[in-house]
């Protein structure tokens, strides 16, 4: 019964990322309308045969920018990650691995950049950098990095004195192959699981920022403008709020369901 239920939960996991999948292709073919043309005659039109889920406060279809806004938050989350999965893959190994005054200087270092909130953190990388998309995910993926350190140090601190990486040591393998050719595959369902989780908080973040102003920048979309977009019309048009705000919790439960998934399959 318990396997059936992680199946079913997997599956619809899958479903749902699927459906997501679909969306992104869906914008990168073809968009309904062009998600920047205004028509000032269409403001805040209310949905319609011609326009599905209405327009904006510029008269834009949104459903196109949905689409459009869906595809830029995916990538800042995709590169949020691995930005902050492959930095933090590198310093969690060799601290973890090695030990040591390595270990001591740079955890410590990676506790000080923990210690602080990652949106008040993210503020000001962006605002060394500057607002928009390119720097919003190198901004967020500076911040994730002492997240993944810490988890893969510990990984790899578990992993180190086991059996199977004392007989390759006696063989004579080098610390690179031990550590990234025998220990890095027997920790791939924590790292994969981190990056799932890693992804949906990449998501959030990204809406925080964006919704704050200092994200991704007008008149590109993203989930996260275009819900600050719409709060200030959250009375005299409520659907367009409730429509990005649906989607954004679907793209965030979707992954969620799969963290989950995978973690459950984990321990199984």
């Amino acid at each position: 019964m318990r396997n059936k239920k992680r199946g079913l939960q997997f599956h619809i996991a899958i479903s749902f990322v699927a459906v997501i999948i679909a969306l992104v292709l869906w914008g990168l073919i073809r968009t309904p309308y062009d998600p920047k043309v205004m028509d000032v005659s269409l403001k805040l039109a209310k949905s319609s045969a011609d326009h599905l889920l209405g327009c904006d406060q510029f008269g834009r279809d949104i459903l196109s920018r949905i689409l459009v806004g869906i595809r830029t938050t995916l990538m800042i989350a995709l590169g949020t990650n691995l930005i902050g999965a492959f930095i933090g893959l590198l310093v969690g190994a060799v601290t973890g691995y090695f030990g040591g005054l390595a270990d001591e200087v740079l955890m410590r270092f990676n506790d000080a950049v923990l210690s602080f909130p990652s949106i008040l953190l993210s503020l000001v990388i962006i605002a060394l950098l500057g607002s928009g998309t390119y720097q919003i995910t190198i901004a967020m993926g500076i911040v994730f990095v002492p997240s993944y350190a810490r988890i893969i140090r510990s990984e790899f601190m578990k992993c180190r004195n086991m059996d199977y990486v004392q007989s390759v040591r006696l063989m004579g393998a080098g610390a690179l192959r031990i550590m990234f050719i025998h220990i890095l595959p027997n920790i791939r369902v924590t790292l994969l699981t981190s990056l799932v989780i890693g992804f949906n908080n990449a998501v959030l973040c990204e809406a925080a920022l964006s919704f704050l102003g200092i994200g991704v920048q007008p008149p590109q979309a993203s989930l996260g403008l275009m819900l600050s977009d719409a709060q200030a019309y959250l009375f005299a048009r409520p659907g367009y709020a409730l429509t990005v705000g649906f989607f954004m919790v679907f793209l965030i439960l979707s992954f969620a369901l799969l963290s989950d998934a995978l973690r459950e399959d984990a321990h199984a």
